[in-house]
């Protein structure tokens, strides 16, 4: 996500992202699908604000050392770091819960790494399916965005350890 791009911030249309090509990611094993995907409702003001926070750039999270290239992941791990998580949490953890949660709450697994921006690792479908889920993946991300909505309005949440530990 550090090298998300912003196409463009319409709040009657919805908010395109543009997701990193492979010049991003070019080092690593990652292997993520171009492609654009629409953003909820629910986060289209903080992307306005964090659109005057990053400026007249293209980038969401852009290098304070150079406005073209995005933040390191190393970046994000020390934010995370200071939050607290330290060796708790990382960047790529958060959408290991997600996929995790979504995978629990019945949504395919296609529709959910496309929504991941995974690229299919089977070479003969990935030339065949050009499939991008978008009514599923819409519905998906509604969904997951009124989860933490809940979340962070306090929703009950069971911790896995405090059950393990009453057995």
């Amino acid at each position: 996500m550090t090298a998300f791009e912003f196409v463009s911030i319409n709040p009657f249309v919805g908010t395109n992202l543009r997701c990193p090509s492979a010049r991003y990611l070019q080092t690593t094993k990652l292997r993520w699908k171009d492609g654009c995907g629409r953003t909820l409702t629910q986060v289209i003001s903080q992307l306005e604000e964090l659109k005057i926070l990053a400026g007249s750039g293209r980038l969401l999270f852009p290098s304070t050392t150079n406005r073209d290239r995005p933040i390191s992941e190393n970046t994000v791990t020390y934010a995370i770091a200071r939050m607290g998580f330290k060796g708790q949490m990382t960047g790529h953890g958060f959408c290991s819960v997600a996929s995790t949660i979504l995978n629990e709450q019945g949504y395919r697994h296609d529709v959910i790494e496309r929504q991941l921006a995974h690229a299919e690792k089977n070479q003969v479908r990935a030339a065949y399916n050009r499939a991008e889920y978008l009514p599923e993946r819409k519905k998906m991300m509604r969904d997951w965005a009124d989860y933490l909505d809940k979340l962070k309005a306090g929703a009950a949440i069971i911790s896995l350890l405090t059950r393990q530990s009453n057995r």
